[in-house]
C-alpha cells in the first residue's frame, strides 16, 4: 500500500476557503477576480475541487458554473501576436475534451457559412480533424488548418456581396481578423464566443476561464502576457470580455508579481494602478494555513517508514503516538507560509524511507541507532520534507521569535544539549556542568538513552548541583541551541 493511498482526503481543507470564496465569487459584477496565493500552496488544488460538480452542488446547492481552466507557462515563448490565439487553441481543446457539440445555430450569424459548408464538406471535415489534439502536435500547425478554413471561406463570403456598404464592412473585418490586433474578433473567436453564451442559456451556467499557472512564467515575460490578456479579455463588445466568459480567474502571488513590477519598473512606479484592471472588486487572498496546520500531524504520521524492505507498523506507532518537537516546528513553519500543500503531498506520494539499521556516529566511541531515538527520526523526516537541514535553518531563522510558542520548550533545550555535548553527556550518569551561552548549567541526563522520548524529562538546572529546579529557557537561546543540534545532525548523518 503507497503512501499516497494511506494518506485520507480532508474535506477540511477546502470546508473554509470554499464558502469564502463562493461569497468573493457570487458578489454582483465580480467578472474579473485575481485569486492571490503564495506558489504552492495549492490554488490550483483548489480551484479544480471548487469547480467539479459535486463540489458546487455542496457549496452553490446547484451546478452554476461552467469551468475552463488553462495554464499558459509555454506562453512565454511565443510572439504577443500568437498569444491571444494560443488561448482560443487551449479553450477549443478543452471544449473538445468536454465533448460541447458544434450546434447549427452556432453558426447562424454567418449567412454564407451554410452555403459554403454545403459546398466544402471535406475541407470542413479536415480542418476539425486537425482541431482533434495529437499527442507532441504542435499547436501552430493546428492553428494553421484552422485558419485555412477561415480564408477559403472569406474568399466564399466576398463573392457574395453585392452591397456598397458592405466596404465598410470589410475595413471592420480587415481589421478584426489581424492577429494580434487588440480589435481581432475573427470566425474563431465569434464561434467561441457563440457557444459560450449558447451553453449559458441551454444550462443556466456561467462559463468561467482560469487562467493558471503565471507564478511558473518566466518574469521577462509575465508582464507581456498580462498586458496581452488585458488588452483581449476585455468588455468593449457588450459581453463580459471579447471571448464571452462571464467570468476571468487569473490565478498568481500578487506579492511577487509587485516585487517583479517594481524590480523592472522601479520602486516608484505605481503597481496598483497596473493591476487593478485584473479585478472587478478586490483581490481575493487565498489562505489555506490553518487547514495545513490542522492537517500536519496526520502528514507526519503517514509518511512512509521503512524496516528493511517492509513498512513496520511498530515504528508508526511508537514514534506518531504523541506530538513531537518536529511537528510542532512545521506547524510554525506552515502558519509562515514556508511549508506549502504541493510539498507535503509530494512527500506523502513519494514516501520517506528510514533505514532502521542506519547507524548515526557522533566519534570513534559515540554511534547511535538512528531508529532507537525518536527524536532523530522526527528530525530526519522533518529534513526531508523542506528539502534538508540547511534550508530548515533558513526557515526557522527567518521566523520572528514571538512565533515560537512551545509548551516544552524547557525539555526540548534539554534534549539537544544532552547530544549536543555527547562526549561530557553519553558515559556519564550524574550531573554534567556545560556552558550554554555563558550560563553554568547542570544537565541531568537520562537513566538510558536508547529510549529518549518527549515524555521523559531532562532537567537542566541553575546554580549547584543538587538543586533540582529546571532552568527556563528564552525563546532566542531555544533558536541557538537548535541551530546548533541541527549542525550536529549534519554532520552525524553524513
Amino acid at each position: 500500500m503507497t503512501a499516497s493511498n494511506r494518506f485520507p482526503f480532508r474535506q477540511d481543507l477546502f470546508d473554509y476557503p470554499n464558502n469564502d470564496f463562493k461569497n468573493h465569487l457570487i458578489s454582483e459584477g465580480n467578472d474579473r477576480i485575481l485569486f492571490s496565493g503564495k506558489f504552492g500552496i495549492g490554488k490550483s488544488f483548489f480551484l479544480d475541487h471548487f469547480f467539479k460538480d459535486v463540489t458546487q452542488e455542496k457549496t452553490l446547492t446547484k451546478i452554476s458554473y461552467n469551468s475552463f481552466h488553462i495554464y499558459p507557462v509555454n506562453y512565454s515563448i511565443a510572439s504577443t501576436e500568437d498569444v491571444f490565439r494560443y488561448i482560443k487553441y487551449d479553450v477549443i481543446t478543452l471544449m473538445l475534451q468536454k465533448e460541447i457539440q458544434l450546434k447549427e445555430s452556432d453558426l447562424s450569424y454567418l449567412k454564407a457559412l451554410p452555403k459554403y459548408l454545403k459546398g466544402n464538406p471535406l475541407k470542413v471535415l479536415a480542418t476539425l480533424i486537425y482541431m482533434i489534439p495529437k499527442v507532441g502536435k504542435d499547436v501552430y500547425e493546428s492553428y494553421e488548418k484552422i485558419e485555412e478554413l477561415k480564408k477559403d471561406f472569406l474568399t466564399n463570403y466576398k463573392e457574395q456581396k453585392d452591397s456598397e456598404g458592405d466596404k465598410l464592412v470589410e475595413l471592420i473585418e480587415e481589421i478584426e481578423n489581424k492577429e494580434g490586433s487588440i480589435f481581432e474578433n475573427n470566425i474563431i473567436t465569434k464561434l467561441i464566443s457563440t457557444i459560450l453564451q449558447r451553453l449559458k442559456q441551454e444550462t443556466s451556467q456561467e462559463n468561467v476561464l482560469i487562467i493558471d499557472d503565471l507564478d511558473r512564467i518566466d518574469p521577462e515575460h509575465i508582464f507581456r502576457l498580462l498586458n496581452v490578456f488585458a488588452a483581449h479579455l476585455d468588455n468593449s463588445k457588450g459581453l463580459p470580455n471579447k471571448l464571452g466568459f462571464d467570468k476571468i480567474i487569473i490565478v498568481c502571488d500578487i506579492n511577487n508579481l509587485r516585487n517583479i513590477f517594481k524590480a523592472k519598473y522601479g520602486g516608484e512606479t505605481d503597481f496598483n494602478g497596473y493591476i487593478d484592471k485584473f479585478y472587478s472588486h478586490n483581490v481575493y487572498h487565498f489562505d489555506n494555513r490553518k487547514i495545513l496546520s490542522n492537517i500536519s500531524y496526520d502528514a507526519f504520521k503517514n509518511i512512509q517508514i521503512a524496516a528493511g524492505s517492509q513498512l513496520n507498523s511498530f515504528y508508526q506507532g511508537h514514534f506518531f503516538n504523541v506530538p513531537n518537537l518536529a511537528i510542532e516546528l512545521l506547524q510554525i513553519m506552515i502558519s509562515q507560509g514556508l511549508v506549502s500543500l504541493r510539498t507535503l503531498i509530494t512527500k506523502i506520494n513519494n514516501g520517506i524511507e528510514i533505514n532502521t539499521e542506519y547507524h548515526l556516529q557522533f566519534d570513534a566511541l559515540s554511534i547511535i541507532q538512528q531508529s532507537k531515538v525518536p527524536l532523530f527520526i522526527h528530525f530526519k523526516i522533518l529534513k526531508e520534507i523542506v528539502g534538508g537541514y540547511d534550508i530548515l535553518k533558513d526557515y526557522l531563522n527567518s521566523i520572528p521569535p514571538r512565533f515560537f510558542i512551545l509548551l516544552k520548550l524547557n525539555i526540548y533545550c534539554n534534549q539537544f544539549l544532552h547530544f549536543i555535548y555527547f562526549d561530557k553527556t553519553f558515559r556519564v550518569h550524574d550531573d554534567v556542568l556545560l556552558t550554554v551561552q555563558g550560563k553554568e548549567l547542570y544537565l541531568r541526563p537520562p537513566e538510558r538513552v536508547e529510549r529518549l522520548d518527549t515524555t521523559i524529562v531532562y532537567l537542566a538546572h541553575f546554580g549547584v548541583s543538587n538543586n533540582p529546579i529546571q532552568y527556563n529557557y528564552s525563546v532566542d537561546e531555544f533558536i541557538i541551541i537548535l541551530n546548533n543540534f541541527i549542525d550536529l545532525l549534519k554532520r552525524i548523518e553524513n
